[in-house]
């Protein structure tokens, strides 16, 4: 017990100072303790044996590592009383798993010496084979079990030794899982509106009138047809008026022209929300007002309708 305590504080100084840089270039560290019990092979005649662990170990990578263990059964091995000590080398490899379990595959070797003053038993080199079972409790503390077989060619013995120990990993740190974040549907393309149609409606307002006749009606009608066949279109209206009159009188006028077109779209279907009218009284002459043919180019409400283009 004596020697596995000075052991692992005599190599915890460096696994701290070289823990940082080996973990900055994907590697890491880890030093631990634990128990075991070694089975020897009958024809050795040893025993066999509980024993305390210490061991030091390295990971290349997520997949590779190296561990150097000491294992010691002082006085305990039976049935004789003997001292055992266990040095290995095993490399470990991750067969199966994830971040948190893993099944390791171990090669390696093992040297065991025994205080019995016999020729051949007494120390004794070993190829290994063995697995081991690799669960982190934290993301730097380790629960390993492992299981190893030792075989000696020279009398083809083969001792098994088991272990559980605890493992503490220096700058370890286990890779999230990725985030996948849901991908937006992009947003569909509103198309803008257009000018679906654009009519002058002369109407044949007469002098200081806002009236229409069946014929004013029949042009309105197709305003109002464009307007049905496009859901969602809207109509502007501006009335207009000729010179006569006062400015004051003219714009109200121009105002009923625009309107009387809007309530018949209106007793035509179309949806009186949808449709904005407004007057300009003679401010927007598009002829003379000097003759009377100038004068009536001039009383009219243009319409223009608006929407998406099916």
């Amino acid at each position: 017990m004596k020697k596995i305590i000075t052991t692992t504080f005599a190599v915890s100084a460096l696994i701290a100072g070289i823990s940082s840089s080996a973990y900055a270039e994907g590697g890491h560290a880890y030093l631990g303790a634990g128990a075991g019990y070694f089975n020897s092979d009958g024809k050795r005649d040893l025993g066999d044996a509980s024993v305390l662990t210490g061991q030091l170990g390295y990971y290349f990578d997520d997949d590779w590592s190296v561990e150097g263990s000491y294992g010691s059964a002082n006085g305990s091995m039976s049935p004789k009383g003997r001292h055992l000590d266990v040095t290995s080398l095993t490399a470990a490899y991750r067969l199966a798993g994830g971040d948190t379990t893993q099944l390791l595959g171990l090669v390696g070797a093992q040297y065991t010496h025994t205080s019995v003053p016999t020729s051949m038993n007494n120390n004794t080199t070993q190829m290994t084979l063995g697995l081991g079972v690799s669960h982190y409790l934290t993301d730097t503390v380790e629960l390993r079990g492992v299981v190893t077989a030792g075989h000696t060619n020279q009398i083809q013995a083969t001792d098994l030794y088991t272990t559980l120990a605890v493992n503490y990993h220096f700058g370890r740190k286990s890779t999230p899982e990725p985030i996948v974040e849901p991908v937006a549907a992009p947003a569909p393309v509103q198309p803008e509106p257009v000018v679906l149609m654009q009519k002058t409606l002369h109407a044949n307002f007469a002098t200081d009138s806002h009236r229409l006749t069946s014929t004013d009606i029949r042009e309105v009608n197709e305003v109002s047809a464009s307007m049905r066949s496009n859901p969602g279109s809207q109509a502007t209206l501006v009335g207009h008026t000729d010179s006569t009159g006062s400015a004051a009188y003219n714009q109200k006028l121009s105002v009923k022209r625009a309107q009387a077109v809007a309530d018949q779209m209106v007793a035509d279907g179309v949806d009186a929300n949808a449709i904005q009218a407004s007057g300009v009284g003679a401010s927007q002459p598009v002829a003379t007002n000097s003759t009377a043919a100038g004068r009536a180019e001039n009383r009219r409400v243009e319409a223009v309708v608006t929407g998406i283009a099916k």
